[in-house]
């Protein structure tokens, strides 16, 4: 049994671990500073996260292969200051608390929640082995080709597999949650109901179509109506048969319960959606922001779309009647109107909040050192992009013969290894054969013929040397 005076001893060490680690997770950023304004600022280290998030964000055929230019980041911080002095505004004129604003949240927050919580509760519980992959393949022999072994198309086999798998779990789950929370369709009301009456009989708006013991699940033919509402014309013409509307309101139902129970789960609390969450309630406020102080703030008379046909229908409209092309110029001189209101409404804000932008801090050159830890680092938690720019900044800043030589290589092993570049493989691999031959000579020529032609890599080499020379 612990004595007291040993208790005491134990609770005074957890108090001190629990402190330092707190002060830990509470460090101080002290990256330089980027962009300030009265209330705010961007630091170095902020500006990383955003950029990350926003590469994330891209398709994947758009990111930057090498990471973001220092030009893309000067022009990413600029565009992100100004997104966040004009967000003060939005606060301030209120427009977060406009109800569309707040339906449009509710309504992607709800598409970024399930996706997670698919993520977790379906997706990543998906087993998947040799023995299962072998036996789904010869349960389906009529999905894959009969002159093809297993080895030859397991990565077809495996992502066929996982389909099946997850539209099962999917189901399984589904019918968890639907008796979990006492869900039905009340299918009865759905056949009977008069839709269009939902706006004004208030005894027919308030009929529940999908019940449960859960209030958050209901979904009244006013929820309905109001939903068909914000749909695509042709879409609402299909939901016009029973059959098409039954299918609706069962995926719905399914929704709403697998809604209902990630929140109850707090996967919108999750630290990895907390970021995502935020930006979206920021854009709805911006959104808002700027129909209120840029679309709806300028128009167009009859006049100056009559002047600006006059002085380009034989240029621009080829002598087309006036009432053809009126809607196209004005819908040009808006936006053009727009740009301008855009950029005068810029110059105030930036100025009321007295917003400072330091762009060139990006251009500042890392020691040697520096560039090389983070190179290692970013290598070793296969951030493969960012390793790579490192790599490339010593290449660029530190020509001694010695460490741009070895960075050469190691960028030419990432490209062609980590991001699948071939080009720049083949690129770096070459700068490190133009050099004096060096330890890394031999290793560089076997990677370039592991991916090019030996005549191809010859030519170059000898280009790339006499360049050097130059």
């Amino acid at each position: 049994m612990l004595s007291k005076k040993n208790c005491t001893k134990i609770f005074w060490v957890i108090f001190v671990m629990v402190l330092l680690v707190g002060c830990k997770t509470q460090k101080a950023d002290k990256s330089q500073i980027l962009a300030e304004w009265n209330e705010g600022k961007i630091t170095e280290n902020n500006l990383e996260k955003r950029l990350e998030l926003a590469l994330k964000s891209m398709p994947v055929f758009y990111r930057p292969q090498n990471g973001f230019s220092i030009e893309q980041k000067q022009k990413y911080l600029e565009d992100y200051a100004i997104e966040d002095v004009f967000y003060l505004e939005a606060i301030e004129m209120g427009t977060d608390q406009n109800a569309d604003v707040k339906d449009f949240y509710e309504e992607q927050k709800m598409t970024i929640v399930l996706q997670e919580y698919l993520q977790k509760e379906v997706k990543e519980k998906i087993s998947v082995t040799d023995t299962l992959l072998k036996k789904f393949y010869e349960e389906n022999g009529e999905i894959f080709p009969s002159d093809k072994p297993f080895e030859k198309i397991k990565a077809s086999v495996e992502k066929n597999y996982k389909a099946q798998k997850e539209i099962e779990l999917m189901e399984q789950l589904s019918l968890e949650l639907l008796e979990k929370y006492e869900v039905f369709l009340d299918t009865t009301a759905l056949e009977n109901i008069d839709f269009e009456k939902a706006d004004t009989s208030e005894t027919e708006a308030n009929i529940q179509l999908i019940k449960s013991s859960i209030e958050e699940i209901n979904f009244t033919v006013k929820d309905f109506a109001d939903e068909i509402k914000k749909l695509p014309e042709r879409q609402k013409q299909t939901l016009s048969a029973f059959a098409a509307r039954k299918e609706f309101l069962t995926q719905k139902m399914k929704n709403n319960s697998a809604y209902y129970d990630a929140i109850q789960k707090d996967y919108d609390k999750l630290l990895e959606l907390e970021e995502k969450l935020f930006r979206l309630k920021k854009y709805g406020a911006l959104r808002e922001y700027y129909k209120l102080m840029v679309i709806d703030s300028v128009s167009v008379l009859d006049e100056e779309i009559k002047e600006f046909y006059e002085n380009e229908k034989e240029k621009k409209f080829s002598n087309q009647e006036f009432e053809k092309v009126a809607p196209q110029i004005e819908s040009f001189l808006s936006k053009e109107k727009q740009k301008e209101r855009f950029e005068v409404l810029k110059d105030e804000i930036t100025t009321k909040h007295n917003l400072k932008l330091y762009p060139e801090r990006l251009l500042k050159i890392l020691p040697l050192d520096s560039l090389k830890q983070l190179a290692e680092d970013s290598y070793s938690k296969q951030k493969f992009h960012a390793a790579a720019r490192y790599y490339d900044q010593i290449i660029e800043y530190y020509k001694n013969g010695k460490d741009d030589y070895n960075a050469a290589f190691m960028a030419g092993f990432i490209y062609s290894e980590n991001l699948n570049n071939t080009k720049k493989a083949k690129e770096m691999f070459e700068k490190v054969l133009a050099f004096p031959a060096g330890e890394l000579h031999e290793s560089a020529e076997y990677m370039l013929q592991s991916i090019s032609g030996s005549d191809e890599i010859l030519e170059k080499i000898e280009k790339n040397i006499e360049r050097e020379k130059e």
